[in-house]
């Protein structure tokens, strides 16, 4: 335990004032002389004054202990009391925030997740002692953003964690921590260097943990990396793929296939249904349920499905699912186009035969000509051409053209 001192010790001489406080509680009283009837109820009052002795026994008073307490207060004041400790050395720390699209999870109806985390980030920017600073760093997935340099101001540092917002990407989280460890490494040396009295602290990561990939760096520094895991639910079924394929020789008809994943753990009923342009357009008789196992996939198949051109969106039904982002998505459906094929050929059986069926089982214009009725060289390499026409050699006398735009047939 440090014993305080005192900047002004001779202070200390004004408790002598004490002496005269007290006196004055034990001087007897001079009182003044009155005519009265009896002395039978003031016998106590006549003993003290046959006293020959002017002093009385000091009494309890709590007026006396009151008016030597605040002198004490005032002498211990005007002593300036202080006590001599060691400077704590201040800590820089960097506080890493997951904003990908798993963060925008509501786990059991509550707030998401990155606000969750932001609010733990501000409490751990409360608890700043003077000197600290924080370096804070936001990743949404595929582009890194750092917010701030090393500050120690606590309101530009809540003023930048209220300004960050979800993503709806993902991201392992790894060039961020690396950022991070590197960041802290280069002001301890740096401090080290201008003696500055500031330590490297930790990294602190406030995530759900999903898909996040810890550098080796941390390997080395065990407790270096200080991990706030945020959220616990996987109350989820998500859209994981989406394929469209038209039907031959059924224009405006697709087949459509929606992969389905359950992170839960338990078997999941999920209504499937198809919209065109928006979510809310719902297409007749397009909807159908799935039952996805635990931790499990599953699938729909949506058959003879009419649609014009645009957005097809597919959209989950599932108002218990604490992942919302994924259970929207949608594909373009374009317009179908006519590809023009060309076949100059003396009577190649297998090019031939290529050019009947693509023209028979999807929409193609083939023709076929011998060399002799083809009067303009088929270029080698053509900007118009899907599939370039190559010669194997100057004299080649066949050749396969795929929206020929420059090819000709004489009449």
């Amino acid at each position: 335990m440090n014993w305080p001192s005192f900047l002004t010790p001779w202070w200390a001489l004004a408790g002598l004032l004490a002496l005269p406080i007290i006196a004055l509680y034990i001087l007897r009283q001079k009182r003044p002389d009155f005519v009265i009837s009896s002395t039978l109820l003031w016998s106590k009052t006549m003993a003290d004054m046959r006293a020959s002795s002017p002093w009385q026994r000091l009494r309890r008073n709590l007026l006396l202990l009151l008016q030597l307490l605040i002198l004490a207060a005032l002498v211990f004041v005007l002593m300036r009391p202080i006590i001599q400790a060691q400077a704590s050395t201040a800590k820089a720390g960097v506080i890493v925030i997951d904003c990908t699209a798993s963060m925008q999870t509501a786990d059991n109806g509550g707030p998401t997740r990155l606000d969750r985390a932001k609010e733990e980030a501000r409490k751990l920017v409360d608890g700043m002692r003077p000197g600290d600073r924080f370096l804070l760093i936001a990743d949404g997935g595929g582009l890194t953003q750092v917010r701030s340099g090393f500050s120690s101001s606590k309101i530009e540092l809540k003023q930048l964690i209220d300004q960050i917002t979800p993503s709806d990407t993902g991201s392992d989280l790894s060039e961020s921590l690396l950022m991070a460890a590197s960041s802290l490494r280069a002001l301890g040396s740096e401090a080290e260097k201008k003696s500055e009295a500031i330590t490297a602290g930790k990294v602190w990561l406030f995530s759900d943990g999903a898909g996040v990939r810890v550098p080796d760096i941390f390997g080395q520094s065990a407790d270096m990396l200080q991990f706030v895991k945020i959220g616990d639910s996987d109350n989820s079924v998500g859209i994981t793929r989406l394929a469209i394929s038209p039907l031959p020789k059924k224009p405006g008809i697709y087949e459509v296939f929606v992969g389905l994943q359950n992170a839960s753990s338990a078997e999941r009923k999920i209504s499937v249904a198809l919209a065109l342009n928006t979510p809310e357009n719902l297409l007749p008789d397009q909807a159908k349920f799935a039952v996805v196992p635990p931790r499990g996939t599953g699938g729909v198949v949506f058959e003879n499905v009419k649609s014009e051109p645009g957005k097809l969106y597919v959209r989950l039904d599932d108002r218990n699912d604490d992942f919302l982002l994924d259970n929207t998505a949608y594909a373009m459906i374009e317009p179908p186009r006519k590809t023009r094929l060309l076949l100059v050929t003396k009577g190649n059986y297998v090019l031939e035969s290529f050019a009947k069926t693509m023209q028979r089982v999807s929409e193609t214009e083939a023709q076929i000509v011998v060399p002799g009725a083809y009067n303009t060289p088929c270029p080698r390499i053509s900007p118009s051409l899907t599939t370039p026409c190559r010669r194997t050699s100057p004299k080649a006398t066949q050749c396969l053209c795929v929206r020929p735009a420059q090819c000709r047939v004489s009449k």
